[in-house]
């Protein structure tokens, strides 16, 4: 994690979300667990929550906790999370090495607060021998030692880990209260900006802020009316590509000015999701999703084969795979559904 993003995280982190406000307040009345197993979607905010979470337990110490905590030098917290490799791009998995600097640190006493905390956010990305390694830290009993873990899907983390873990799954914002928290920071048009983010709130605020704006123009609102002219450009044609009215060749997708790979196929992630449950008898999460599915009728077993033919994608995304094949893959996947109906 960069320094500005590891900065950003402690203010996102410094109150609970305005969703997440009643959850956290019940489970700190109840106390933490000696391992919290956080289930939710990171564009939800599940990392801030974690580390709220973790704030909170350990400002119970001594006068001036709250200062370290703000400056993430507090010496009873201990963060693990997907670091930077050496040519300075997020890696994707939480490695070992991360984990036994951890388990080093297991034994110590606290500093100043009653106890310790440690997060790991997201861990669905530790690797084998990460987990490993994590699982044999847990079998240990560690009287003031917590572990808050963040995890979006959490079928990834080893049964083994899952088992000596409180699970808990936090409520996702209304469409009401992410838009309004959007608005609160100071993003005007934020329905749009919503849909385009998957009706995620962080995913929603990071395309206005932190790729609209950073570093590109002076005038906020103009960067971001610019970026979400992108954007809604974009979702149309991924909308024309998934559904077979356009092939998959779009300059917003594909090019190094488009968006992100990333973006658009949790875009398409939403949509998959969206059949599924359309399929079920259920109905869509997505406001987008029943608009761009127009074959609900395929079986459930086959949204399900193409959310997780996806999220291989994803992954393959952060390894600088070329834009346009991700694209093509990503209407190869999609047409497949015309044949298992």
């Amino acid at each position: 994690m960069t320094a500005a993003a590891g900065a950003e995280l402690r203010r996102l982190a410094a109150a609970p979300l305005p969703w997440h406000a009643g959850y956290v307040r019940e489970r700190l009345a109840k106390g933490l667990p000696a391992a919290l197993l956080v289930q939710g979607r990171l564009s939800d905010g599940l990392e801030p929550l974690c580390l709220h979470l973790a704030q909170a337990e350990l400002s119970r110490g001594g006068e001036g906790d709250e200062a370290l905590l703000r400056e993430g030098t507090h010496p009873d917290l201990h963060y693990v999370s997907q670091e930077e490799s050496a040519a300075k791009k997020l890696r994707y998995d939480i490695v070992i090495a991360q984990v036994r600097r951890l388990a080093q640190d297991a034994n110590l006493t606290p500093a100043r607060a009653a106890g310790r905390v440690c997060v790991i956010a997201p861990a669905c990305h530790l690797n084998r021998s990460a987990a490993d390694a994590l699982l044999k830290i847990l079998e240990e009993p560690h009287r003031q030692l917590r572990f808050i873990l963040g995890c979006e899907r959490i079928a990834q983390l080893p049964a083994t880990i899952r088992s000596r873990c409180v699970l808990n799954v936090p409520p996702r914002p209304t469409a009401e209260q992410a838009a309004a928290w959007l608005r609160a920071e100071g993003i005007e048009n934020a329905e749009p900006a919503l849909e385009a983010g998957g009706n995620a709130p962080l995913l929603a605020w990071e395309h206005y802020k932190s790729q609209a704006v950073a570093g590109k123009a002076k005038d906020f609102a103009a960067a971001a009316a610019s970026y979400h002219e992108l954007l809604a450009k974009a979702h149309r044609r991924l909308m024309d590509v998934c559904t077979g009215k356009k092939d998959a060749n779009a300059p917003e997708l594909t090019t190094k000015q488009g968006v992100a790979p990333a973006v658009w196929l949790a875009w398409a992630q939403d949509w998959a999701a969206a059949g599924a449950r359309l399929s079920m008898g259920l109905p869509a999460a997505s406001a987008a999703g029943e608009r761009v599915i127009g074959r609900g009728r395929a079986r459930p077993g086959a949204w399900m084969e193409l959310q997780r033919e996806l999220q291989r994608l994803r992954q393959l995304a952060r390894h600088e795979i070329n834009r346009q094949l991700l694209l093509e893959k990503v209407a190869a996947a999609f047409r497949l559904l015309g044949d298992a109906g």
